[in-house]
């Protein structure tokens, strides 16, 4: 709702723009600059059908208005839900589907304003009317004047997406589990909208006729089946986005074409059919063409790209669907084996005529399968999911993108500024990347609870079971860690406790936190404790740290050459070649720190601060100095001389190194000085002093640049102008990083006198100084970012205004919050229990 509503305000903005622009020309066209010329010029605009008038009209205030109508709607049902019964889930399934409708309705309004604005044929020249199209987006497809515009646009239609895909999930997930209360006749009372899963129904309602420790055992396999298909389900969503984002390259490549290709192209050369499938090779033999050489090329080829994408993505999407109904419809037929034999008797484990119980967790009568339902009934039974096939896709298709997304954001590519064909090449790439680590981790068993449910490794401690008097020797077979069944030839009430201590072993398997601090392990001779769950919850997050920081430092890397290689400008600066090998360096030792992460036995001396610390700290002294460079240098080829992104590959993944090196260097120093648990209102308090640095590094560097064109009366006037907003832009950051100090200040002496029970007073203060900087920042927003202001395209004033103005109005919201459970609190009576005459006590 707040982002539909700000976008047709930032719509109503150029709007207004383009009328501006049109009333100028028409006075130019009467050569008269008087006060009733502007007024007849400004109404005969007015009057006139041009695009933009049209598009605001028709196009974003219908779509806007019904979207923020449908959201305040959603908010109504979504608020009413918190008063239905808990156990009234009729209701509650009727307002998911409601939702789930409303949500329909807003996707095809937001589809429908996107394709309207990003494609909508543009200017031909520069010289027409800039904001005919509202200016979201420019000719070329990149982001244009108005970049508030597009991010709304783009914001409100990924968040209508993600929230269709959850409530239609939620759906989904509602209905099977009424249809699984149907046939189980269990009651559908329960604390949440999710339904019961099929392998906890399975157990609970298998037949007696199996034994406690039989039912453990296969409740255990359940157990990490049902993992696995949750991971399935999580790559499932993953997939879908990367088939999105590939259509939005497709989309975007198709729109370059028409646009800018085939206007480039000859009216004679284009009579000609058989030029037509050479298109390319006619645009590079033309003498008055302004595009790159491999322009018209790299932009078939994301078309070719993207096509092909699509078509894998949809293929593993198809692929996850039918293993997930297969391995359901499998759950449904299985007979157990080693169980009973011919006879009726139970197989042991050691029977020679048994196919062993603890070889296979579940049976399936294969001559009924289809061959894809045979495959994924054999990767059920040794507790994996195809993986093969979906990492085989996923590193095809993050070679792909990467090809793609390396070729077309290049300098002479149609995406090397920001905008739709750039991101979502970036997109798709980052999403198959993802896809492909997350298989591996799989596969490896890389996982933060992989500790806690490995194969190798017992859910039991050893002590209690013997404690409790069961049996538990371990064997070791293929490789697994088995326990040996009790015995069950005891009296009945042995037995029945003994299947109350494995019910209540089952409740410690299934919740995942228990027992984190300690695992068992299984040796060849025995059990042996090991205390190494944080060390490998740590090297998870740096494999994955040190992984990302390689691929960013390798793309800036790449980046960087191919401005040096297409620069012409003969020697390369120092500063240059510094935005060149510094990457190169960071880089490589990623890539090795990397390596050496993925064995337990060398990431012992990659932990240790005198080596991987030491490497960390060098990594983010070396993109710290790169990151100045590139964003405030005179040589830098990543923006322009007011802050604006030239080349977005530099820009974007500089920063994302730095942040990734950062967050490297920090996890080394806590373990350094001791790690210290720091409340969360004190890293958003300084991150907004940080912000504000920002924005007064880019508002100097603009200021820099124009100061010789702007005069001293244009700004004491109080001329709403570029120059008097960019003064504006310093002012307004020294002022948040001189608030924002003084609260960190501030909540740094309450932390050395705890003594001091002044929390309450501190809320208030700082809420009210958090509202002032909203008041502030929103102030900035509109005159920094807005069309006409130094921060009205991307670049780091554009963001770091907006990230200033979101993280002053989180602060706001957490001080009130804090105010609002300090004063619950206080109503509350307290209750005390009071000791009677009697040897009772009483409440009071």
């Amino acid at each position: 709702m707040l982002t539909s509503g700000l976008g047709v305000l930032s719509a109503l903005d150029a709007k207004n723009q383009c009328l501006e622009h049109e009333t100028y020309s028409l006075m130019e066209l009467m050569d008269d600059d008087t006060y009733q010329r502007y007024e007849q010029a400004a109404e005969f605009a007015a009057l006139q059908e041009h695009l933009c008038v049209t598009l605001f009209y028709e196009v974003v205030v219908p779509a806007g208005l019904m979207t923020s109508l449908l959201s305040l709607l959603g908010l109504i049902v979504v608020l009413g839900q918190s008063r239905v019964a808990k156990d009234d889930f009729p209701k509650s399934l009727r307002n998911l589907v409601i939702l789930f409708w409303m949500l329909v309705v807003i996707v095809a309004l937001q589809t429908y304003n996107v394709s309207w604005i990003m494609l909508i044929p543009k200017n031909m020249s520069q010289e027409d009317n800039p904001y005919q199209s509202l200016a979201a987006v420019d000719r070329y497809g990149n982001v244009g004047d108005n970049a508030n515009l597009y991010y709304l646009t783009w914001i409100s239609e990924g968040l209508a997406l993600a929230l269709l895909y959850q409530v239609g999930t939620a759906c989904f997930r509602a209905y099977r589990r009424a249809r699984m209360d149907r046939l189980t006749g269990t009651s559908s009372a329960t604390d949440d909208l999710l339904p019961t899963t099929s392998w906890e129904a399975d157990y609970n309602t298998s037949p007696r006729t199996l034994t406690s420790w039989w039912r453990e055992r296969r409740r255990q396999q359940k157990y990490a089946w049902y993992n696995s298909i949750y991971r399935l389900r999580f790559r499932t969503g993953i997939w879908t986005a990367a088939f999105l984002a590939s259509w939005v390259i497709v989309a975007s490549s198709q729109y370059v074409a028409s646009e800018v290709l085939w206007p480039t192209v000859s009216d004679e050369a284009w009579d000609d059919v058989s030029m037509r499938l050479r298109v390319c090779e006619v645009i590079n033999q033309q003498e008055n063409s302004k595009l790159p050489p491999q322009y018209c090329g790299r932009t078939m080829a994301a078309w070719l790209a993207g096509i092909i994408s699509m078509i894998l993505c949809a293929s593993a999407i198809l692929m996850h669907a039918t293993a997930r109904y297969c391995s359901k419809r499998n759950q449904r037929r299985p007979f157990m084996a080693g169980i009973n034999d011919e006879e009726g008797d139970v197989v042991d484990e050691g029977d020679g005529d048994g196919a062993g119980i603890w070889s296979t967790a579940m049976v399936y009568d294969e001559s009924a399968m289809t061959a894809w339902e045979r495959v994924v009934a054999h990767h059920q039974r040794n507790r994996r999911l195809p993986l093969h096939t979906e990492i085989f896709l996923s590193v095809i298709l993050s070679v792909l993108t990467g090809f793609n997304a390396v070729f077309v954001t290049g300098v002479q590519g149609p995406a090397s500024t920001v905008g739709n064909l750039y991101y979502a090449s970036w997109l798709t790439y980052l999403l198959c990347v993802r896809i492909a680590l997350g298989c591996l981790e799989e596969y490896y068993n890389l996982s933060e609870d992989d500790h806690l449910h490995s194969e190798p490794t017992t859910p039991f401690p050893a002590k209690a079971d013997q404690e409790e008097g069961l049996n538990s020797t371990c064997n070791n077979i293929d490789g697994r860690t088995k326990y040996k069944a009790p015995s069950i030839a005891a009296d009945n009430a042995g037995s029945v406790v003994q299947m109350q201590e494995l019910g209540e072993k089952a409740n410690h398997l299934v919740n995942p936190v228990y027992n984190r601090a300690f695992s068992i392990e299984t040796t060849g001779s025995g059990t042996t404790v090991s205390q190494d769950n944080h060390i490998e919850k740590a090297r998870i997050d740096r494999v994955r740290s040190y992984f990302f920081l390689g691929v960013f430092s390798t793309a800036c890397a790449a980046s960087a050459y191919d401005a040096a290689s297409n620069n012409g400008e003969g020697k390369l600066s120092n500063p240059q070649l510094f935005m060149i090998f510094a990457p190169c360096f960071v880089a490589v030792q990623s890539v090795l720190l990397f390596g050496l992460s993925l064995s337990k036995r060398c990431y012992r001396v990659v932990s240790i601060f005198p080596v991987g610390g030491v490497f960390s700290v060098v990594a983010f002294g070396l993109w710290l100095g790169n990151l100045i460079l590139t964003m405030h240098s005179s040589d830098s080829w990543a923006v322009n001389r007011i802050g604006e992104i030239k080349m977005a590959n530099l820009y974007y993944f500089s920063w994302a190194s730095i942040l990734t090196a950062g967050v490297q260097m920090s996890s080394y120093l806590k373990e350094l000085v001791g790690h210290r648990k720091y409340d969360i209102m004190s890293i958003v308090w300084a991150t907004i002093v940080k912000v504000c640095f920002v924005i007064l590094g880019a508002a100097l560097h603009i200021w820099h640049t124009i100061s010789g064109n702007c005069g001293f009366d244009e700004i004491t006037t109080g001329a709403v102008s570029f120059c008097s907003r960019t003064v504006l832009a310093i002012i307004i950051a020294l002022t948040g990083m001189a608030v924002g100090g003084l609260v960190v200040l501030g909540r740094m002496l309450s932390m050395s006198f705890p003594r001091c029970r002044c929390n309450l007073l501190q809320a208030h203060v700082e809420m009210l100084i958090s509202l002032f900087l909203v008041l502030l920042f929103g102030t900035a927003v509109a005159l920094i970012t807005g069309i006409g202001g130094p921060g009205q395209s991307v670049g780091d004033l554009y963001y770091s205004t907006w990230l200033a103005f979101l993280f002053s109005f989180g602060a706001f919201v957490s001080c009130y919050g804090e105010i609002s459970t300090s004063e619950h609190r206080e109503d509350e009576t307290p209750v005390t229990k009071t000791a009677t005459n009697d040897g009772t006590s009483v409440l009071v």
